[in-house]
């Protein structure tokens, strides 16, 4: 059985590597614009020497990155350990417990090649935050792998401000406040917009009108709230299309309001307004449930150690063996159900190759965002995302796209404009052109699920 990746924003991610392997900096092409889909710089450079190590081929790159992010979880947990020691004077080993079988936390190091390396400098940042030289040469690296890195930044300046050190920080505040803005400098200067497109595509005031947007937003956020207070399994629902509080350990967050309420300690607040502040932010994504737990699973560090301590106050040592044992019930159960997305996966990547056959060589080929089909198919075919996640031409072009008629079809006249040599049109399961694209590529060639090859017979006036 040959290896694969687990989501199809590892695949997207390791694209760009494979790019940048090949000499194209953050392109999918060597005649498109820019497109910084990864929401970070460092990471894919590091991937793309992972695919040149492993000569070029695929199955030992998929199977070399699998073995770099487990060595860079089990650095994570370490420095995480000695956070705990010296910020909280922990020195228990049940909440690195905790941590390891915490499913949001450990599964993520496998389903996006920059969450490993952003949580390992999340920490070690955090770690330094009291040594400026230190500090100051991680910092950078941290908030140009995820611009979330920030975060580290605002602790930073929380730190001084609480220190009363404000008037000897003044260059070191600033220091910091302008290294903030990398990731944000980078994005405006490559792609004229401040964020990433897919961040900028994703959001819910992308998709759909304002009040939409902002119901949508808040009724999700409520439900990862409901879900994170009570959890499984006394409460199942969903809470979007890509997560349930299945996912949730039984009162995770009632244990750690236990624990803040107790301590009452401004720092312990800090850590705690953060997490809800990145939950409410991520209910705002049309992925909230993906992004959610990739976007929250960093801090889960700091709220193991608030649950476990949450646990120990009710000083009920029974109660604590049956949270373990629930802990590690859950992980083995959710890793178990990974044989579905597995079998997901590689029936996907049997789709794509199966659907290749039936296209020439060197053909031009469109998709909308199936980074499966391009990752298979990048050497036999040209292969051109027109997501405005992927390509900076289409965002720029069209707003409100999904779930308006009228740009769609504002969408559909650009790609026949912007694509002339285009002749086929690979449609994965959820785009959103799916209906409206067969104007332009009506031949059918292939079938097998919601997936069609389309061939181009003629263009729309």
């Amino acid at each position: 059985m040959k290896p694969i990746f687990l989501s199809a924003d590892l695949y997207a991610e390791a694209i760009y590597s494979i790019r940048i392997s090949e000499g194209l900096i953050f392109k999918l092409n060597a005649d498109e614009k820019i497109s910084n889909f990864p929401p970070g710089y460092i990471h894919p450079f590091i991937y793309a020497l992972i695919y040149l190590i492993c000569f070029k081929n695929k199955d030992l790159f998929i199977l070399f990155t699998y073995l770099f992010n487990t060595l860079i979880m089990v650095f994570a947990i370490f420095i995480i350990k000695k956070f705990y020691e010296k910020f909280f004077n922990e020195k228990s080993n049940f909440p690195i417990f905790f941590l390891i079988f915490s499913f949001p936390f450990f599964i993520n190091f496998y389903l996006t090649l920059n969450f490993p390396l952003y949580t390992f400098l999340f920490y070690l940042c955090l770690y330094f935050i009291d040594n400026n030289k230190k500090f100051f040469l991680i910092y950078p690296l941290l908030v140009l792998t995820r611009p979330e890195g920030i975060i580290v930044g605002i602790s930073y300046f929380f730190r001084v401000f609480t220190l009363k050190n404000i008037r000897r920080s003044i260059i070191p505040l600033l220091f910091v406040l302008l290294l903030s803005t990398l990731p944000f400098l980078l994005n405006y200067i490559l792609t004229g917009f401040l964020v990433t497109l897919a961040f900028r595509t994703q959001s819910l005031f992308f998709n759909y009108e304002l009040n939409l947007a902002v119901l949508r937003g808040i009724k999700t956020f409520l439900k990862h709230l409901i879900g994170f207070l009570i959890g499984f399994p006394l409460l199942n629902i969903k809470v979007s299309d890509y997560l349930s509080t299945f996912i949730y350990p039984p009162f995770f967050l009632s244990f750690v309001a236990i624990y803040i309420l107790k301590e009452k300690k401004l720092c312990i607040s800090y850590f705690f307004s953060i997490f809800m502040f990145i939950l409410f932010i991520s209910s705002f994504s049309i992925f909230s449930g993906i992004h959610f737990s990739r976007h929250i699973a960093f801090l889960y560090p700091i709220l193991i150690l608030f649950l476990y301590r949450g646990l120990k106050l009710l000083k009920l040592k029974l109660l604590v063996f049956i949270y373990h044992l629930f802990i590690i019930f859950q992980f083995l159960i959710l890793i178990f159900n990974m044989r579905t997305i597995i079998n997901i996966t590689q029936k996907i990547r049997d789709i794509a190759l199966k659907a290749a056959e039936f296209i020439p060589q060197e053909k031009e080929v469109l998709l909308y965002s199936d980074p499966y089909f391009f990752f298979y198919n990048m050497e036999k075919l040209k292969i051109r995302l027109i997501s405005p996640s992927f390509n900076l031409d289409t965002s720029r072009e069209v707003k409100n796209f999904i779930d308006k008629e009228s740009n769609k079809r504002l969408l559909l006249k650009f790609i026949e404009r912007s694509f002339p040599e285009a002749e086929f049109y690979f449609i994965s399961h959820k785009d959103p052109l799916r209906e409206v694209i067969k104007e332009i590529f009506s031949d059918t060639l292939y079938v097998s699920d919601n997936f069609v090859l389309l061939k181009k017979r003629f263009s729309i006036k």
